[in-house]
């Protein structure tokens, strides 16, 4: 069996993520720090290739435009057109909300509450009275009070 770190050890070591028996070994061994500097070697040299080649490379420049702006003058002249245009509709809304046809329709409604109120029968029963003999004043039972 070796004493040297596995492949997961010297990881965390580059990760800074080793124990402190890993660290340790990592600096006493000159064979696992070995490692380590070739790793972190490979590492600068692959970053500094990307970024030359990422210097290299053309791709079109984006220039920042201005937005438009709108005066506030336009803005101005949307809303007064637009208060202008609501006074019509509010006027005319005014006009046919006048209280005379809600009083008139109030009188009907206690009409016809009354009218059904003041019916001998109810409705249904209307329709079997017309099979019903009409009884004389004289014939009608006389009704007993019931207190």
């Amino acid at each position: 069996m070796s004493n040297h770190l596995s492949n997961d050890q010297i990881t965390r070591c580059i990760l800074g993520q080793a124990s402190p028996e890993e660290e340790q070994h990592c600096r006493n061994c000159l064979q696992c720090r070995e490692q380590v500097r070739q790793f972190s070697d490979s590492m600068s040299t692959f970053q500094g290739v990307m970024k030359n080649w990422s210097e290299e490379e053309s791709f079109p420049q984006l220039h920042e435009t201005p937005a438009p702006r709108l005066g506030w003058g336009w803005a101005a002249a949307g809303i007064a057109v637009a208060v202008l245009a609501g006074i019509p509709v509010h006027e005319r809304q005014n006009q046919h909300a006048s209280p005379e046809p809600a009083a008139k329709s109030d009188q009907m409604l206690m009409e016809e509450v009354a009218a059904h109120l003041s019916r001998p029968l109810p409705m249904s029963m209307e329709r079997v009275m017309v099979l019903l003999p009409e009884l004389e004043p004289d014939d009608a039972p006389e009704r007993e009070e019931v207190r």
